[in-house]
């Protein structure tokens, strides 16, 4: 064997040998950049040891990944044969690797085969059409893995279960995990179209259409061109997903009349020229790519350190196969930037490694009411972060979540009044201990209140705002403090403020500023303990 296989590659094949004599078809799941090849050539091998004479169909949907599976059998020590009319080879034997297209009104010659192995199983349809299923059915005694970064379709969900052609998952490691464990690139995500909504954009059959997609972006190309040329200008390689030929070529030629060296690759290149804008790439000769879905699956181009996408998806699959195009590891490699003009990245809610494992049905049926994933955009460099972020990549510290103080509209309505009345007191509801806080004038007073003891949201709000309006003054407020040490804290406050400011966000007032008085300040501004 002239090759070392990872711990979880070895991990996957020990999983599906111990699974593989249950009854209905198994899938592996592993993230883009894991090696599914050289996993599809050991599960061969470790069939042969076992076997002996066992007949094994692997087979996929590209020429080019007939190659990569190919060199990845010679790596260790299989002699494959190849069926594949775009390769021009018509080779049938113990492990037959094959395009789909090549094999698919051909069922007969592979009869006698035992194991069939479906790379990107998501092709599959779950529905007991198309050209993978027609053939599979004329191959009902043989056994079928499969394997995929994304076992789910855009319609028609997850590819196995009850039912259907795959009925267990036997294997999965997530993308984070490999990113963790140092096999995969981390991403960092760029907000590059943040307030584009896609309003002009209809749904058809499910997913944005082509034609009002290629119509919106192809008035916006220079401007993000423009931005995505700034982006990565310190980046070495860059793969573009457009929405159409017409938009990859405007792409294209809006990053050349930049100064940038860019080319086009598409489904309506002959062979020859296909080959060639393959080959150039592969060898460096030019810093980006633009392609539509032909790069989305099955291309390996370890270098490439930056993507551009500036294709809307309602596809959670496409989305993550694209950005599996910039995680492989590289010599030099430290991460890959993401300059997303499509909000895909908001959209399936890819803002963090861990996120791109999120099973798929949780997805179809969020928590939250439509609209995009909870996000926010770093000031500083326009990076996509999760809601929870504190501190970006680049060292910006986002500021705590304030109330919705913080967003006073302009027909919000404010007012200030001289404090007369300041009472605190401790309340009680179903589930809380609270602090109430009745401040104001005698025409108008209004309720504050504190969760000091909550568990929940309550409780970091009641410590944000404290900050935000007593804490200017000094006044701290110890996190293991009780409703009562507050309410005597408070009363003893009285007679400091002599003024209160009040703003009105929707039907409720709140507290926004407090201004000092002429009297003596609270001793040393400290808080109890």
């Amino acid at each position: 064997m002239s090759v070392s296989l990872r711990p979880y590659q070895d991990e996957c094949g020990i999983a599906l040998m111990e699974d593989i004599g249950n009854k209905g078809n198994p899938i592996l799941q592993l993230p883009t950049g894991a090696g599914k090849s050289i996993i599809i050539a050991d599960i061969c091998r470790r069939c042969y040891e076992k076997w002996g004479g066992i007949k094994i169909l692997v087979l996929t949907h590209r020429a080019k990944l007939v190659e990569q599976d190919a060199e990845k059998f010679n790596k260790l020590g299989l002699e494959p044969n190849v069926y594949c009319a775009e390769l021009r080879k018509k080779q049938i034997g113990q492990f037959t690797l094959a395009s789909i297209l090549s094999v698919a009104r051909k069922p007969e010659l592979f009869a006698d085969t035992n194991l069939v192995v479906v790379d990107e199983v998501q092709m599959i349809n779950n529905e007991n059409e198309g050209s993978y299923r027609k053939f599979l059915n004329q191959l009902p005694k043989a056994k079928v893995v499969g394997l995929s970064a994304t076992p789910y379709r855009l319609k028609g969900g997850c590819c196995y279960g009850k039912d259907r052609l795959f009925n267990r998952l036997s294997y999965k490691i997530g993308f984070a995990d490999l990113v963790k464990q140092g096999y995969l690139t981390p991403p960092i995500n760029y907000d590059g179209n943040s307030e584009d909504k896609l309003d002009d954009v209809k749904i058809t059959a499910g997913d944005f259409n082509l034609g009002d997609l290629n119509k919106h972006f192809n008035n916006i190309v220079e401007r993000c061109c423009t931005d995505l040329a700034k982006r990565m200008r310190d980046r070495h390689y860059v793969l573009v997903f457009a929405c159409s030929i017409v938009h990859a070529e405007a792409i294209a030629k809006c990053l050349n009349a930049l100064g940038e060296q860019a080319r086009v690759y598409h489904s309506e290149l002959t062979l020859e020229q296909d080959k060639e804008i393959i080959k150039s790439f592969e060898n460096k000769e030019f810093k980006y790519l633009v392609s539509i879905d032909k790069l989305g699956v099955g291309f390996d181009a370890p270098f490439v350190d930056g993507l551009g996408l500036m294709r809307p998806t309602m596809s959670r699959a496409l989305a993550i196969q694209q950005l599996g195009r910039g995680s492989r590891l590289y010599e030099g490699k430290k991460d890959f930037l993401v300059a997303d003009y499509a909000g895909n990245i908001r959209r399936h809610n890819l803002l963090h490694p861990d996120d791109y494992d999120v099973p798929y049905e949780q997805i179809q049926k969020p928590k939250r009411r439509g609209g995009d994933a909870p996000h926010k955009v770093c000031p500083n460099c326009q990076q996509i972060c999760a809601s929870r972020t504190t501190i970006c990549g680049c060292g910006y510290k986002f500021p705590p979540k304030l109330s919705t103080i913080a967003d006073v509209s302009k027909q919000t309505q404010e007012f200030t009044t001289p404090i007369g009345i300041w009472k605190a007191t401790v309340e009680h509801n179903l589930k809380h201990d609270y602090v109430k806080l009745l401040i104001g004038s005698f025409m108008k007073a209004v309720p504050v209140f504190f969760f000091p003891e909550d568990t929940g949201y309550s409780r970091t709000k009641t410590f944000i705002n404290w900050q935000k309006v007593f804490g200017k003054h000094g006044f701290l407020l110890p996190s293991n403090i009780t409703c009562d040490k507050l309410v005597l804290y408070l009363n003893k406050m009285k007679g400091i403020f002599s003024e209160a400011v009040f703003v009105k966000n929707d039907k409720y007032f709140e507290l926004q500023s407090l201004k000092k008085g002429e009297y003596n300040d609270l001793q040393n501004n400290t808080s109890p303990v």
